[in-house]
């Protein structure tokens, strides 16, 4: 049985082309779009809220969610004990809680009040931290900003964007700054010294 008989069994049409004038009348196959989920890296920076209207923009013309994240750093201790130091830490319970109540301030103001969102606050190494919360939510796509610093400014070549990048395990879109952005005004009094 070839493919145009097969077709004609089930009802379908499989492969075969309409003849001048009949009308197709192949079946459409809608497939349920999953919803798109959108991990925002947040530091509250503005920076970062541009980042989170990129998301919203996104999400707009898709169905979704959008996930904020905001990362803790652990608290850094030696302790010796006579047989050497030992570096140890312990997560930051106080910087956690405030940045939670930011966090929701801050998603209650950027989203309308029927946009699914979450806020979500973890303690680790930033880079770890969001590429782990990306793996774990199952999240399509990381938008996150960048400094946007020409490379003669940039102290540390490898930024966070570039580190988040090699360690995800889904696509990241950066935002970078506008050229006309907003200055720093430490870098513009830096180069009135000069």
């Amino acid at each position: 049985m070839n493919t145009r008989q097969r077709g004609k069994i089930t009802g379908k049409s499989i492969g075969a082309r309409p003849k001048r004038g009949r009308a197709d009348k192949r079946m459409l196959i809608r497939v349920p779009v999953a919803a798109l989920k959108i991990l925002v890296p947040i530091d509250f920076s503005t920076k970062s809220a541009r980042s989170i209207a990129y998301a919203s923009g996104i999400i707009e013309k898709h169905t979704g969610k959008i996930i904020l994240l905001h990362v803790v750093e652990f608290i850094h201790y030696v302790h010796d004990f006579g047989y050497g130091p030992v570096r140890r830490h312990r997560t930051n319970d106080p910087a956690i809680k405030r940045a939670e109540i930011r966090l929701r301030a801050l998603g209650r103001r950027h989203f309308a009040a029927g946009q699914p969102w979450a806020a979500v606050v973890r303690s680790g190494a930033v880079c770890d931290e969001i590429a782990k919360t990306a793996l774990e939510m199952n999240v399509e796509i990381i938008v996150m900003s960048t400094r946007g610093l020409p490379p003669a400014e940039q102290v540390n070549p490898e930024n966070m964007a570039a580190r988040v990048i090699r360690r995800a395990s889904c696509p990241v879109l950066t935002i970078r700054n506008p050229p006309g952005g907003r200055k720093n005004p430490r870098n513009e009094a830096r180069s009135r010294i000069k």
